[in-house]
């Protein structure tokens, strides 16, 4: 088996292989996950309290999940940012196109506390998929997600 680069520059095993990867890395932790028949993303973020007072979401992600953070209390703010993200990323790490594909094309979940979800989906070009979306926290201060489906 040998690595080849897909059209956005994402690692994948030649195209005859049915393994699929996925790394994310934030600060010194790491994740790697591995299947074979499906397609499979995850990411991993410190938490940073600072994130939400940048204006990234108003800018980047959808109008209710804009909405949604705007209503929740400092903590619950914060926890929802980052779950959000890494429930974007690892999606668009599956799919293969990471950030070519605009955060406001497709809506998740992120409440603290809330199934991780996918809830709308507006990729152009992209197929709506059935995700698996599963939320971990690998460590203290860290939230991680990790997206399935198969291909």
């Amino acid at each position: 088996m040998a690595f080849k680069e897909n059209p956005y520059g994402k690692p994948e095993l030649e195209p005859h292989s049915d393994v699929a990867f996925s790394v994310s890395h934030s600060e010194s932790l790491a994740l790697v996950a591995l299947t074979r028949h499906a397609l499979i993303g995850v990411d991993v973020e410190r938490v940073r309290p600072d994130a939400t007072e940048a204006g990234i979401a108003e800018r980047f992600f959808t109008r209710n999940e804009a909405r949604s953070l705007a209503r929740l209390n400092d903590a619950d703010r914060v926890t929802a940012f980052f779950n959000a993200w890494t429930r974007k990323e690892a999606i668009l790490k599956a799919i293969g196109c990471g950030l070519s594909v605009s955060l406001d094309a497709f809506e998740v979940t992120l409440k603290p506390g809330e199934a991780p979800a996918l809830l709308e989906w507006n990729v152009p070009g992209v197929r709506r998929r059935t995700w698996q979306l599963e939320h971990f926290e690998p460590r203290p201060g860290y939230v991680a997600a990790l997206a399935i489906t198969p291909r």
